[in-house]
């Protein structure tokens, strides 16, 4: 399935300038891999040290909250949207954009 991750301007240092990237998945957690494996620095911002998603960030799945949904193993349909952005307050290493 194709989908594509929309990210925060905040990753924009992280991503290359890009903003959207498109990857085949059919889960949350199999599209955050395949962004993580193409932008490595992004890992940190998503990942904590013991490959769990980290609470600073937030992802939806076309604009439904993950969380209320079934967290990284939501199903992704062919042309969904995941967005990722940080959670509010949380303060980047590297400065925002």
């Amino acid at each position: 399935m194709a989908v594509t991750i929309e990210l925060s301007s905040v990753y924009l240092p992280l991503t290359d300038n890009q903003r959207a990237v498109t990857v085949e998945a059919t889960t949350v957690g199999e599209a955050l891999r395949k962004l993580t494996e193409k932008y490595t620095k992004l890992s940190k911002e998503i990942y904590n040290g013991r490959g769990l998603r980290q609470p600073s960030v937030s992802i939806y799945v076309n604009s439904r909250d993950i969380n209320t949904l079934d967290d990284i193993n939501t199903r992704l349909e062919n042309g969904d949207v995941v967005t990722v952005v940080p959670s509010v307050g949380w303060k980047r290493p590297y400065g925002t954009i």
